[in-house]
């Protein structure tokens, strides 16, 4: 199944929608810290959904199928998987997300047929509100710390980006360091605190050209790059265990453990 949204709320990790070959999903799936599995859904049959949390819910907001080019539900799950409709901010699919002091954030994407730079936010009784706005893109990661949520690179209607917004804790807005090269389907990971965006493509055709650089962001928000000698396409997220950040490589089963130094 490819294009599942997961996002991590309530010390359990939730897994939604989905696509493989001709049909699309509306399954979710929890598992808890002893792979314990749950089963619900969310309201329609899709993929490209973006997933977030506050305090209190899990978050699958927007997604696609092959008919709509865009959703504007929000899917509100308790830990005892009770779900709660709300409105998106527009008919939305391939938001970036994260979360923050307790406030799920989603933006860029493509919503409403158009590229998008709203930042918004939903808080802990689901209340959505406008934070800002950044240069309208899709395609780019985010990796959310204590202190921070880093959203960076991906695509426009010309070319692939370099440009890095921040939300600090307050959920003001700056304007970070740019990554060493443009590209998006970056993969994207958090170590210690210190945010990891991993390979990519950086031409705007697809199957462009393939990076291996890894630029890093400690949690002062200083920015270095190094050469991790492998390159890295369509890696979506990546995962941290312990002191190793693992990236899955070219739509494969094969993983780079990057150990952070």
């Amino acid at each position: 199944m490819w294009w599942r949204s997961a996002t991590s709320f309530d010390d359990k990790v939730w897994f939604a929608g989905g696509f493989n070959n001709t049909v699309y999903y509306n399954t979710l799936h929890v598992f808890d810290e002893a792979l314990t599995t749950s089963t619900s859904a969310i309201r329609d049959q899709m993929c490209n959904v973006s997933a977030s949390h506050t305090k209190s819910y899990a978050l699958f907001c927007g997604g696609s199928t092959r008919t709509s080019g865009g959703s504007s539900v929000v899917n509100a799950f308790t830990g005892n998987l009770t779900r709660t409709i709300k409105d998106l901010f527009g008919s939305c699919r391939d938001l970036s997300s994260g979360s923050i002091s307790d406030i799920a954030i989603f933006t860029g994407g493509i919503c409403n047929g158009d590229w998008s730079g709203l930042v918004e936010g939903y808080s802990d009784e689901l209340t959505h509100f406008n934070i800002t706005s950044i240069h309208p893109r899709y395609y780019f990661p985010s990796v959310s710390t204590t202190n921070h949520i880093i959203f960076t690179g991906g695509i426009d209607s010309h070319d692939p980006l370099a440009m890095t917004d921040i939300l600090d804790a307050s959920l003001t807005h700056i304007s970070g360091s740019e990554l060493s090269l443009p590209r998006y389907h970056i993969g994207a990971t958090n170590i210690q605190n210190n945010s990891l965006f991993a390979g990519g493509e950086y031409r705007a055709e697809y199957g462009g050209d393939i990076a291996s650089i890894v630029d890093i962001y400690d949690d002062e928000l200083t920015h270095k790059a190094l050469d991790a000698k492998t390159k890295f396409h369509n890696v979506g997220s990546g995962i941290t265990i312990g002191d190793h950040a693992l990236f899955l490589l070219n739509d494969t089963i094969t993983l780079c453990d990057l150990v952070y130094k």
